[in-house]
């Protein structure tokens, strides 16, 4: 049986964190412990993400689990020493003055650009008081509503939690937990939102508060066709979601969270050409190998050569570019475009046939009006939710099947029915959903009290 290894890889990390994560804990008493929370998840995640590196070698090596012997070395170490681990609460009287007058408030938490940006028709729609905690500067500054506060979130030299498991093993971690359980003990918010949920950072924002009794939401930001460990046992007490066909499937690895349907956030463009092939480019990551993707990028330029009366739209990953070499060769093709700083919704308005992997893009394009064709080369990863059954789109595992199926599309001349309110997967659009959303907020926070 063929086998790329990609899927395997991901099980088999999975496994071997889980296991070594939770040995360190049968063996250390309280060894991820924080201040009275488990931090034990978000270790594990954590985990995951510093070793996905190792994807490479385990796929050269044909599957080889001794790939992993460094996370077991790694945490084996951990074993050899004893450690201070202090449940205890330490006073941070200097925090809490200086943020007593933003006590009580909703908090809005967001740890990268992407993220402020993301949230902002929710957060430009607030009417009522909240906290808007970020390293990073925020564009729509003037745009904020009268009862919106900044708060710059800056690591914290105090230490308010003892772990030294933590402090001298995982020092980031270590720092993150007392910065952010600072903030939270500080703060004391009536409600925590977040956006995305598969961010170390977040589970331990939400961690601290279910600690206080302190309900939290994440909003979600896409979907990742295959659940990652970032996106198992989300620690959340809510997930709103884009619609009810996505909670069964986020239900599937988060057992304890309230999925709620609140719909697509932002604008649908009526109208619009509807005309061009788009390439949803992505990051070499989880489904993604760097082969795969120099795949896709030959699959730009012979569908460029194809259909040379048809524009071809390339947008990047904003976190992965293309190579200057590989942008070369598409400017050899004069319909080929690269819209990477164009608005997503002008994209989508523009796009008749959308392309990526496992992108986000893919169910997105749907409530856009266009036709999404997967292309799915990693053995085993066949795009979930299956949208050639659910009648939404096509996809394929390998190029001559991508090339037949993206033919028959542009010659029978196949359009997508343009999905708006009321539909299992898209619960509502735009300003619809951003109401909807801001009412469940300000309905959760009030319930607290």
């Amino acid at each position: 049986m063929n086998n790329d290894y990609v899927i395997q890889f991901h099980t088999e990390l999975e496994a071997v964190v889980e296991a070594e994560v939770r040995g360190v804990a049968d063996k250390v008493r309280g060894a991820w412990m924080v201040g009275g929370c488990d931090m034990s998840k978000p270790v594990i995640n954590f985990m995951w993400y510093r070793y996905l590196g190792l994807r490479e070698a385990y796929i050269a090596n044909k599957g080889d689990a001794e790939t992993f012997q460094t996370i077991r070395q790694s945490l084996g170490n951990l074993l050899v020493k004893q450690y201070n681990i202090d449940d205890n609460i330490a006073e941070n009287k200097a925090w809490e003055d200086i943020l007593k007058d933003e006590c009580g408030k909703i908090l809005f938490f967001a740890s990268s650009p992407r993220i402020v940006e993301y949230l902002r028709p929710v957060i430009c729609s607030m009417d009522e008081d909240f906290v808007l905690l970020t390293p990073c500067e925020v564009g729509y500054i003037d745009e904020l509503p009268d009862c919106a506060t900044v708060v710059k979130f800056t690591f914290s030299n105090i230490d308010i939690y003892t772990n030294e498991l933590l402090a001298q093993n995982f020092q980031l971690v270590y720092r993150f937990a007392n910065t952010i359980g600072n903030y939270i003990r500080a703060l004391k918010p009536r409600l925590l939102v977040c956006m995305d949920g598969c961010q170390t950072e977040y589970e331990m924002a939400a961690l601290f508060c279910r600690q206080l009794n302190i309900p939290s939401v994440c909003i979600q930001q896409g979907w990742p066709s295959m659940l990652h460990e970032g996106f198992h046992d989300m620690p959340y007490t809510y997930f709103f979601t884009w619609g009810k066909g996505f909670n069964s499937l986020w239900k599937a690895r988060n057992r304890n969270v309230n999925f709620i349907d609140t719909g697509y956030l932002y604008d649908v463009k009526d109208g619009g050409a509807h005309s061009a092939i788009t390439f949803f480019l992505q990051a070499p990551v989880f489904l993604l190998t760097e082969t795969y993707l120099n795949r896709m990028y030959k699959l730009i330029s012979i569908v460029a050569e194809r259909y040379r009366d048809n524009v071809i739209m390339v947008r990047e990953h904003p976190e992965y570019k293309a190579t200057d070499r590989q942008k070369e060769e598409w400017k050899a093709y004069p319909n080929i475009r690269n819209v990477s700083d164009m608005p997503l919704a002008d994209v989508f308005a523009q796009t008749h046939i959308s392309v990526s992997c496992f992108s986000s893009s893919i169910m997105e394009s749907v409530v856009h009006g266009c036709v999404p064709l997967v292309f799915s080369p990693a053995i085993g990863a066949r795009y979930n939710p299956d949208i050639e059954n659910e009648g939404l789109g096509w996809i394929a595992e390998d190029e001559e099947t991508f090339l037949a199926k993206l033919n028959e599309i542009m010659y029978k001349k196949y359009e997508q029915i343009v999905i708006r309110e009321n539909n299992k997967w898209f619960e509502s659009t735009g300003i619809d959903s951003v109401c909807t959303t801001v009412g469940r907020i300000k309905e959760l926070a009030k319930s607290v009290y």
